[in-house]
């Protein structure tokens, strides 16, 4: 890395990344990777299976909030803190669900109903996730600036409760809860928040989609 030696340059860089990484900019960006999440799910229903949530969504892909801490404020070593925290649209995991689910139903758990109908409410599942990003300045006779930039899922269990129902049967009601099983801190050094971003995001669908199967091989024992 290219020394620097401006202490006001090195305070310019910290300014100009600070301003990359927002609320704003973070929400775009999100937008951006699920354009129609507010679409219904190309994927076939099964039919006899009906799935809702309790969660509450609205028009936007995602909402963060921005925090800045400034750290260790030395003569030499200089660090800020940018935070984002974003709650995302609980229809972008709702949409994996119901994929996984209509997926995985054709087979032994539409089997297991045997003509019968089955409510499915989503009551809850992780859509909550932390952003962090680091600035460090060290400044002798030459300056130095680096950055670092992590993303962590909030650990929120998926709950999901059911409801089967035939003809001339009482209704079973039950309620199934997997929980969080995948705790990777993604961290990247020298690269864009949207870099890592990208990666996070493709790790925490993946994750929704174990978790919707785990839910729909836990049906097939209860019911």
């Amino acid at each position: 890395m290219k020394p620097i030696k401006s202490l006001s340059v090195l305070l310019l860089l910290v300014t100009i990344f600070s301003s990359c990484f927002n609320a704003k900019n973070l929400d775009k960006y999100i937008s951006k990777q699920y354009p129609d999440f507010n679409q219904p799910s190309k994927k076939k229903p099964v039919d006899g299976i009906t799935i809702a949530s309790s969660m509450a969504s609205d028009e936007y892909a995602s909402r963060s909030k921005s925090g800045t801490k400034m750290k260790l404020p030395l003569i030499v070593y200089w660090r800020w803190d940018f935070t984002n925290a974003c709650i995302l649209n609980p229809a972008i995991p709702l949409k994996d669900f119901s994929n996984a689910v209509n997926t995985t139903a054709n087979k032994a758990l539409k089997q297991k109903l045997n003509g019968r109908k089955l409510e499915l409410t989503v009551e809850q599942m992780p859509n909550s996730f932390s952003f962090f990003e680091e600035a460090h300045l060290v400044f002798l006779i030459y300056g130095f600036a680096w950055g670092t930039t992590s993303v962590k899922s909030e650990e929120k269990d998926m709950i999901v409760g059911y409801k089967v129902m035939g003809e001339g049967a009482s209704a079973k009601t039950g309620k199934i809860q997997i929980p969080y099983g995948n705790d990777k801190q993604y961290i990247g050094n020298y690269q864009s928040w949207r870099r890592v971003t990208d990666d996070f995001l493709t790790n925490y669908e993946a994750n929704i989609t174990r978790m919707s199967k785990l839910v729909v091989e836990q049906l097939v024992k209860e019911i």
